[in-house]
């Protein structure tokens, strides 16, 4: 039973957080930048729009 909680505090606590962020991160990275440049040509054009 000790146990089973002891799996459950470390769902809830920050190492679980930060493995997932980092998991996140390698994804994003291994997307390539070609995604982030799509991503901040979209941005400026909106802010573009918003300005005109």
């Amino acid at each position: 039973m000790g146990f089973e909680e002891e799996i459950g505090e470390r769902s809830h606590s920050g190492d679980w957080r930060e493995e997932s962020q980092r998991r996140l991160e390698v994804r994003e990275r291994g997307r390539g930048v070609r995604e982030n440049e799509w991503w901040s040509h979209g941005w400026r054009r909106l802010e573009a729009r918003d300005r005109g």
